[in-house]
């Protein structure tokens, strides 16, 4: 027994450093995450509160403003020394890459613990795991001619740490409340106070990503109101004291929404026009990405989850016909919530996938679940597992860029941002070397407003950064951003066609 455990471990860690190393090496170099506008400037340097502050611009969102800045601290001062040759943004670039694929083997992990709780042997459990990371690439696959959005796919530096990293975390602590609740698992302190730090962490993040922790731990504690309802085992007051963590939960949830109500850009007026009109374009923005989803990805998840649910009744499996019920549950408020707030916030956001990413989630739980039951019944399929897997993976390839960069401007390559980065640092460190504590900073010119995603207002973040990281010794005061044509030559053919 002691034998079979290890080699599960072993099997599921070599499996996590595979992972990890893919995807380390697709942030750092296929699709590197890098600093390529004036808000990955700011938001790298500017650091807030591990508390939520009514009145602030963003109230709420803990995790990403304090992770952020961390994370690029220690590699100014832990990595950069030692490759400086290789300069700050690459170096920035390979840190960040490492922080989202660190979170991303926290969700992998948690979730091989839910498959092993629920009695999946080894093969079936990294079967599924691979499934997870090759369907997040395969669901919006369906261009092969222009870039296409995956799950870990972001706007910017910045908002990998906004939406993907509490995304990942979020999932990750649901899977870990289901088999630990499922198995009356009860851990010691150590334990305790981490999943303290990290359920705090999940709900002060991002309203996106923390509403999946919140569904559910409503529906969860809704389903065992009714079972008490019915069955009357227990008082209310000791059914609401054995459940105190649930409801502290809500309760924490719920305050970071009122306080998120106050912040700047809660009260900012985006006019896109009356709520109603913005719902219906909501909506519709909603259904023109499902629309996008790749029709052999398609075809195959509803094949599954129909053959799944088909077998479960047949069998009479309560349990798990229940769960897939509830991840379906689940996956439908969550989104119903998405809508409401990207119809308040901004209609096209719900074409994000880093949005979205909890119906996702939701998503894939209900289909691995669906194809256990189904090899379960037919166990020949198992043989089937591998060459799926293969035939998934190539489908995700296509001639030329067939995912959208990490960055705002699309027709802007990484390598061009690194030579924009390091010119402006260049432009200030000169003038630092000269003493001077006023400076005006050129950059390329652009045809976006105030000449994003490189701002006219925004160069005083650009000495900031540079200051705050020891770039110069002197805290310098941009007079001036210009945007010129001169500047130009750093895209050195960067930007696409």
């Amino acid at each position: 027994m002691e034998k079979q455990r290890m080699k599960e471990n072993m099997g599921i860690l070599l499996f996590g450093a595979i992972a990890f190393a893919f995807f380390v090496a697709f942030f750092s170099t296929v699709h590197p995450i890098v600093i390529s506008d004036t808000d990955d400037w700011l938001y790298s340097y500017e650091a807030r509160n591990a508390i939520p502050i009514v009145h602030l611009w963003n109230p709420t969102r803990v995790l990403p403003e304090i992770l952020m800045p961390f994370v690029t601290r220690i590699c100014a001062y832990g990595i950069y020394p030692f490759f400086k040759s290789t300069g700050i943004f690459h170096c920035l670039t390979v840190t960040y890459a490492i922080t989202v694929s660190l979170f991303q083997l926290l969700l992998l992990f948690q979730l091989s613990k839910l498959l092993k709780h629920n009695n999946m042997q080894l093969k079936e459990i990294l079967a599924y795991l691979a499934f997870y990371i090759l369907a997040g690439f395969w669901v919006f696959r369906s261009s092969s001619d222009s870039p296409n959005i995956y799950a870990l796919h972001s706007l910017d530096a910045c908002t990998y740490f906004y939406y993907v990293i509490p995304n990942l975390l979020a999932c990750g602590i649901v899977c870990y409340m289901i088999y630990s609740e499922e198995n009356g698992i009860k851990h010691g302190l150590v334990y305790s106070n981490i999943e303290i730090v990290a359920v705090y962490l999940c709900l002060f993040s991002n309203l996106f990503s923390s509403i999946i922790l919140a569904v559910y731990v409503g529906t969860s504690l809704l389903f065992e109101i009714i079972k008490v309802i019915k069955t009357k085992s227990k008082s209310w007051k000791e059914f609401f004291a054995s459940r105190y963590w649930k409801l502290i939960i809500l309760s924490a949830w719920a305050v970071s929404q009122v306080m998120e109500a106050t912040g700047g850009r809660a009260d900012y007026n985006y006019d896109f026009g009356n709520y109603q009109d913005c719902l219906i374009e909501t909506t519709k923005l909603l259904f023109g990405l499902v629309k996008t989803v790749n029709k052999a990805c398609f075809i195959s998840f509803v094949i599954i989850a129909v053959s799944g649910l088909i077998v479960l009744f047949r069998n009479g499996e309560k349990r798990l016909t229940g769960f897939i019920a509830f991840g379906a549950l689940n996956a439908i408020l969550i989104i119903t919530y998405e809508i409401m707030l990207c119809t308040k916030v901004q209609p096209n956001y719900i074409q994000r996938f880093d949005v979205i990413y909890g119906g996702f989630f939701w998503l894939m739980i209900i289909e691995i679940f669906s194809l256990y039951v189904i090899s379960k019944k037919y166990k020949p399929l198992k043989s089937l597992y591998l060459l799926a897997l293969i035939i998934i993976l190539f489908n995700c390839e296509t001639v030329g860029k067939t995912y959208k960069e990490s960055m705002v401007r699309q027709d802007l390559e990484p390598e061009a941002a690194y030579q924009i980065c390091d010119d402006i640092i260049e432009q200030l460190q000169e003038i630092d070397r000269n003493n001077s504590t006023e400076v005006t900073v050129f950059v390329p010119e652009f045809d976006g407003p105030s000449n994003w995603p490189y701002g006219t207002y925004a160069g005083q973040r650009f000495a900031e950064f540079a200051y705050a990281y020891g770039l110069t010794s002197n805290r310098l005061k941009v007079i001036e951003t210009v945007a010129t044509t001169e500047k130009n030559y750093l895209l050195n053919g960067g930007l696409s066609n």
